[in-house]
């Protein structure tokens, strides 16, 4: 397989792969959160280490402030975009 920077291309292309799908809401977030707890220690390059935790952990702070929004007026909130600027309603 390709090497970039030391990450093999494949499992780069996982990571970022199963991250969009996250966001696309093609995988729950709980799911992304626990695939990056259980494979964050195999990956060598710090930046991806630091994006993959970067992304759990918005996802873990946001998720509940998502769930007592729809719990509480009925809303169907769903993540189409997280990053720098938050998640937005759509």
């Amino acid at each position: 397989m390709h090497n970039v920077r030391g990450l093999r291309l494949d499992a780069a292309l996982v990571w970022a792969a199963s991250w969009d799908m996250c966001r696309d809401g093609e995988m729950a977030a709980r799911d992304f959160v626990r695939l990056v707890l259980g494979g964050v220690d195999s990956v060598r390059d710090i930046s991806v280490v630091q994006t993959l935790l970067r992304q759990a952990t918005l996802l873990v702070r946001h998720i509940p402030l998502l769930m007592h929004e729809v719990l509480h007026t009925g809303a169907v909130v769903t993540y189409k975009t997280c990053g720098t600027h938050g998640c937005k309603r759509g």
